[in-house]
């Protein structure tokens, strides 16, 4: 055909891909010159991508031809590759969708040419996109927003800063390695990318965070599309095989309410995100300006925290937990406050997040674990004998090796029977499951008690229970919110329960606000609750004068 023959002799090369479910995309026609470079043959022809590509290169070309599936315009991208005389060069291609007669996407068109010509070009491509993943980077999110500002100025409309941060994904990275985390990562963002909301464009700041920028977007659009962003990830994950739920976290700020320029904007967004992270995670927020007092910058946070055990800023707090049958108390949670000396109390779950990125973690978890056995000893002193605290240990001290080592003396060195001393640990921590297994075993031959926290909100097999040396399982307080208003969660809660005495376990409910609740869990043979329908966490002074001298 003269068409072909004209194909053939274009300088350009030239791949025409038909679509097929998966999507999957099969050769129909490659010119001479896309032959050349790409290694193929003519029995090429007919079979299937990844068949015939090494499969590095095929899931680098995947990516974007399931990209320009989704989107209304064609994809580009830069790469550096060798050419046929074997020089290293700058090619550009870009993917057209070809719909047939009902609207369907029948086929891709790449074309893809040697701008080595080009270099300014290329270098531009290059400064704006983020190499991993393929969209825009920081560097295009602030050239980006200087445009739409002075849009949005002079037409006066609103637009959004949409702050998307990955729940637990340091977790998932530090446990399945960073090659399973930056496929993650690609993953969540072709699936961003196939979002159906004209006009938006996303990028990657870094590590797990993205920003959306909503352009013509006023609040009550933003927040049907926050909404909606939050249901794409509804959808597991499959990486190496095995699927994986992640949630997202989300921080908004709004133009030009929330700010007139970009770093007005982004603060403000990444202020919201940060409120998520302490209300729970999994959910979004709009920017409120009450925010900004809360919030110091990260860097600043770190400082402060580096030296807050020295200055003794730290305090441990006690959250009593009580017998449902009887009414006693014996037992507490123990919970870590930070009162700074320029920003006040701060929250747990503000500074904690910073703890763990940085590493502090490590010696704050030491000086609690150190510091609970010191009041257990002060109270046993006291004629206290029969107590026992819990201490909840990070995903990242659990995994420290000589977590074992650090309990080991803090016990020794206050005289206690290790009995008294409660180690929480969540589901989350307990992935690895061979590594899990080694360090609680070294845990329970110490003597401590061990108990699961935030059970049911975790993605770890159930298999986990009757192979680890597990002796409490906590219900988390997401269950109990609502155990009177859905008849999912009182399900759900009694057979945490029934599972829980089947394999010999105490149970603990997190989260009592309601004596209804107190209730609901003592009918259902809960033995131990704790909340505010109880008690705050409240001072070791306060547990010793208002619980403990009435109990002896």
């Amino acid at each position: 055909m003269m068409s072909e023959i004209f194909l053939h002799h274009l300088s350009d090369m030239i791949f025409i891909m038909e679509v097929e479910p998966g999507p999957r995309f099969r050769y129909f026609f490659v010119n001479q010159m896309g032959m050349e470079f790409a290694g193929l043959k003519q029995e090429h022809i007919g079979q299937m991508m990844e068949d015939v590509l090494p499969k590095n290169r095929a899931d680098f070309l995947m990516q974007y031809y399931s990209r320009a599936l989704h989107s209304n315009e064609p994809v580009a991208f830069i790469e550096e590759a060798r050419s046929r005389n074997e020089l290293a060069n700058v090619f550009e291609s870009r993917l057209t969708a070809i719909k047939n007669e009902d609207g369907i996407i029948q086929y891709i068109i790449s074309v893809t040419r040697d701008i080595h010509w080009r270099s300014a070009e290329a270098i531009k491509y290059l400064e704006l996109h983020d190499q991993m993943t393929g969209s825009w980077n920081r560097q295009a999110l602030m050239e980006h927003l200087q445009i739409e500002i002075a849009t949005s100025l002079r037409e006066g409309r609103e637009f959004a800063i949409v702050n998307i941060d990955l729940d637990r994904f340091k977790h998932f990275n530090d446990s399945l390695g960073h090659k399973a985390g930056d496929k993650l990562l690609k993953l969540v963002t072709e699936r961003l990318m196939s979002w159906n909301k004209p006009g938006h464009r996303l990028y990657r700041l870094g590590g797990d965070e993205f920003v959306i920028l909503l352009s013509d977007s006023d609040r009550k659009e933003t927040d049907r599309c926050a909404r909606e962003l939050i249901e794409l990830f509804d959808v597991p994950f499959c990486v190496n095989s095995q699927e994986y739920y992640i949630t997202p976290s989300i921080g908004i700020s709004m133009f030009p309410m929330d700010g007139r320029d970009a770093d007005t904007l982004l603060k403000n967004a990444d202020n919201a995100l940060f409120l998520v992270k302490e209300k729970g995670r999994a959910h979004y927020r709009f920017y409120r300006s009450w925010m900004a007092d809360n919030f110091p910058s990260y860097i600043l946070m770190e400082a402060h925290l580096r030296k807050a055990i020295e200055k003794n800023e730290f305090t441990i707090h006690y959250q009593p937990q009580v017998n449902l049958k009887n009414g006693e108390i014996l037992s507490f949670e123990a919970l870590l406050r930070w009162n700074n000396r320029k920003f006040g109390t701060v929250s747990p779950s503000h500074f904690i997040p910073v703890a763990e990125d940085t590493g502090l973690i490590i010696p704050i978890g030491e000086w609690v674990i150190r510091e609970v056995c010191r009041q257990i000893s002060v109270w046993r002193s006291k004629g206290h004998t029969g107590i026992r605290v819990a201490v909840n240990i990070s995903p990242r001290q659990f995994m420290e090796p000589n977590l074992p080592s650090v309990i080991k003396m803090a016990l020794e060195e206050y005289g206690l029977p290790a009995s008294m001393l409660e180690i929480e640990i969540t589901e989350g921590a307990m992935e690895d499951t061979r590594a899990t297994l080694g360090i609680l075993h070294r845990l329970k031959d110490l003597g401590v008690i061990l108990s699961v926290d935030d059970f049911g909100t975790g993605y770890s097999s159930l298999n986990y229970l009757k192979r680890f040396p597990i002796d409490i399982l906590k219900i988390d307080q997401s269950f109990v919110k609502e155990i009177m208003e859905n008849y999912k969660n009182a399900a759900i809660t009694k057979t945490i329960i029934h599972l829980a005495h089947s394999l010999g376990l105490e149970v603990v409910a997190e989260g009592v606000e309601e004596e209804v609740q107190a209730d609901f869990l003592a009918e259902a043979n809960c033995e131990k609750a704790q909340g505010y329908f109880f008690s705050r966490p409240v001072s070791a002074e306060q547990i010793e004068e208002k619980i403990l001298l009435k109990a002896f």
